[in-house]
């Protein structure tokens, strides 16, 4: 199925063809995926297949999944054609507005903070256009479609907004935020120094030399695949032993959950795109953090702590060490913090911040559905920011 003005008659010429598949079959393309992942123009860790298979599996997401697949075809009629994954388009059909419109909800859960699709640095323009020209016109496509947690800024995002306005399609940012993040390809200067001030700097510094009193302080990092698997399951336990535990939340309170990890962690570790840092006492972990990504892009994933050593703020003390190391770097790297706005200890360290919001698409098939779709949004969204403020009021007596 190619999508729409996407076919370049001249032999040889590249075309952009799409697919949607089901999501069990994604597995017999994880070598492409894989490829195209690393060639993203917008990192997405949480597409990528060591990621997004096990958590699709875990969450018991699978059977509900497609995957719209746009693919590069080089050298048609010329008898050396080659075909290669160029865009990758995770999605759940839903009724979302209680009407018989179906939207194309962009893969999102709780263990993902991203829905930026994967798309090919090489061939921005070309992805983008197979995909909204689907969108636009085909008949299994959906009547709107939705990311959320998309980026702000960046050529995906400048290049996706422009090509859907020039689509004659309603695009429409909901619950725009933004997020910490640490860039020391931008920074100058003392950054710690910036950041916090002086007497927080000397406190924290004191809680480190107080914790020696306790053992040997040390901080160490897994990134090998057999280093990875003891050290998650080393943070499944600590989680678990905290507040997390308490609220049945924690990972390893649900055995598909918790064999996700186990899965990531070895997925990512086989190719060193994890970090599980653990500051010790004495070779017992009190903080922990996972880390995901690869080259100079990471996400903080998950971070964990020893709630009986919280007077000493071990998770605080975990951050800053990372930090420093970020800094101390001779590249650049990035982190996102994979935290909500006004997070209590993360916003204090990483001042640096990266806008988000949620896309909803409405291809321009009629005006008035596109109006309606917005409206109808609009609509749930305020139904359910009301309903938030109502459990805060009811929390407070």
């Amino acid at each position: 199925m190619s999508a729409p003005g996407t076919r370049n008659s001249a032999p040889g010429a590249a075309e952009f063809v799409v697919s949607l598949v089901g999501w069990d079959r994604m597995d017999s393309c994880r070598e492409e995926w894989k490829r195209l992942s690393r060639r993203a123009v917008e990192p997405n860790v949480f597409y990528d297949p060591d990621f997004a298979l096990p958590a699709g599996a875990g969450l018991g997401l699978s059977g509900d999944l497609l995957a719209l697949l746009v693919w590069r075809e080089a050298g048609h009629g010329s008898g050396s054609e080659t075909r290669t994954l160029a865009g990758f388009f995770p999605f759940v059909p839903k009724r979302r507005w209680g009407v018989p419109m179906t939207v194309g909800e962009a893969l999102i859960h709780p263990y993902a903070m991203s829905s930026a699709p994967l798309v090919d640095a090489a061939a921005v323009d070309d992805v983008l256009r197979a995909f909204l020209g689907w969108l636009n016109m085909a008949r299994q496509a959906p009547a709107a479609w939705l990311f959320g947690f998309l980026p702000g800024d960046g050529t995906l995002h400048d290049r996706l907004w422009a090509m859907a306005e020039r689509s004659d399609m309603a695009a429409r940012p909901y619950d725009g935020h933004e997020r910490a993040v640490l860039d020391t390809g931008s920074l100058s200067g003392d950054y710690l120094g910036d950041a916090l001030s002086g007497k927080a700097r000397k406190e924290y510094g004191r809680l480190r030399r107080r914790l020696g009193d306790h053992g040997n302080v040390t901080v160490t990092r897994a990134t090998a695949r057999s280093d990875v698997d003891a050290a998650m399951a080393e943070f499944l336990s600590l989680e678990a032993s905290g507040w997390k535990g308490q609220r049945g939340t924690a990972a390893a309170l649900s055995a598909p959950v918790e064999a996700m990890f186990g899965d990531i962690g070895r997925g990512l570790g086989g190719g060193g795109e994890i970090r599980i840092d653990a500051l010790r006492v004495d070779g017992r972990p009190i903080a922990m953090t996972v880390s995901c990504g690869r080259a100079e892009s990471w996400w903080l994933w998950k971070i964990a702590y020893d709630e009986g050593f919280a007077a000493f703020s071990p998770g605080v003390l975990l951050v800053l060490h990372l930090t420093q190391n970020a800094l101390n770097a001779n590249v650049r790297v990035r982190y996102d913090s994979c935290a909500l706005p006004g997070h209590p200890m993360i916003d204090r360290i990483w001042r640096q911040r990266r806008p988000y919001a949620d896309l909803l698409l409405v291809p321009g098939r009629s005006r008035m559905k596109r109006g309606l779709a917005v409206r109808l949004e609009s609509l749930r969204r305020t139904a359910e920011q009301r309903a938030r403020d109502l459990r805060a009021f009811a929390a407070r007596d």
